[in-house]
């Protein structure tokens, strides 16, 4: 590990930057770690622009967004669905019937209730410090 931080900031070369690291190999964590950011905001940020972290073997170059299996991603949707601690219910929250219409076509792929899946959003959010990367756009 380096002690030399590069810059991040969105420009192209960043973005070119960190899809060489990835077909170099270079595992999310660590490029992240180059950057001086944290993982979660890494995700989010190359989630925006459609900058694949996995690493692919075959020399091709990664999908934009790569499907993986699907229990896989049913245990993680129960796991994070599970209330850590103390809980609190956190009611009264508004929002638009374009958003309605959107987290019901989500949370029907992933068969999980509209307040599940707002529960798992919530959670990542906090959990993965991805505030500055969705507020701060």
């Amino acid at each position: 590990m380096s002690d030399r931080r590069l810059e991040f900031r969105d420009t192209r070369e960043v973005r070119e930057d960190i899809r060489r690291r990835v077909r170099d190999g270079q595992r999310g964590p660590d490029i992240a770690d180059a950057y001086g950011i944290s993982y979660g905001y890494l995700r989010n940020f190359c989630s925006q622009r459609q900058i694949s972290l996995l690493a692919h073997n075959d020399g091709a170059e990664p999908p934009k967004f790569a499907t993986g299996d699907d229990r896989a991603v049913e245990r993680l949707d129960a796991q994070r669905s599970r209330p850590r601690g103390r809980v609190q219910q956190l009611a009264g929250v508004l929002v638009g019937n374009d958003v309605l219409q959107l987290l019901k076509q989500e949370a029907g792929r992933r068969g999980v209730s509209i307040q599940g899946l707002a529960t798992m959003t919530l959670e990542a959010v906090a959990t993965d410090d991805l505030f500055r990367a969705i507020l701060d756009r």
